[in-house]
């Protein structure tokens, strides 16, 4: 009888530990350990790398190679990989209109498992005059590692570029209203687009 009951212990446990266990990735609180915020930052560098040496065949790498990339721009959008290099090349046919790119004030935020966005300011230092602006970008993971599935880069027209320094009252305003503008509608399209996916 003791037997019998050791058996019917052991089999109840196992059959409330099966049940009770919740399954693989659900109620899994997404924290920002969740992101590998080196990893991201690291594709980053090498476009940014990629931008300076005029090569950007090697700068779209960051992009996921897929007919559903998107792009938003200041006046357009594009669709697709494709779409933005050729997107790219339009607006910069040489080495000397790609000038030298820098990013600054980068924030990675974790979405979900798997999914970040990050915020940054652009800035190209060249001979034609100065440009730069803000960005919103989200990244997925993938097998071959973190991509950037959408981009939103918008120019800022701002006093900064007309000689004074970029860290004019005006032009920090005029840059943190943009780029308040602009995360508000980055994260509606985040949570949609990870949501899709």
């Amino acid at each position: 009888m003791s037997r019998r009951l050791i058996l019917f212990a052991l089999a109840f446990t196992l059959l409330v530990t099966t049940f009770l266990r919740p399954a693989p990735g659900r109620n899994k609180k997404t924290t920002a350990g969740d992101v590998d915020r080196d990893t991201i930052t690291a594709v980053l560098e090498d476009q940014k790398e990629a931008w300076n040496r005029g090569d950007l065949t090697d700068f779209m790498k960051g992009y996921w190679n897929s007919p559903e990339l998107t792009f938003a721009g200041k006046d357009s959008f594009a669709r697709g990989w494709e779409a933005v290099l050729q997107r790219y090349k339009r607006s910069y046919p040489d080495k000397m209109s790609m000038g030298h790119l820098e990013f600054t004030d980068l924030e990675v935020r974790s979405l979900c498992a798997g999914s970040a966005l990050v915020f940054g300011k652009w800035h190209l230092a060249r001979t034609s005059g100065d440009v730069g602006g803000i960005f919103t970008l989200v990244f997925q993971r993938f097998s071959e590692g973190w991509r950037i599935v959408h981009d939103h880069t918008t120019g800022v027209e701002c006093p900064c570029f007309d000689g004074l320094t970029s860290t004019s009252p005006a032009t920090e305003c005029a840059m943190n209203r943009t780029f308040q503008d602009q995360e508000r509608k980055s994260l509606a399209y985040s949570y949609l687009h990870t949501h899709s996916i």
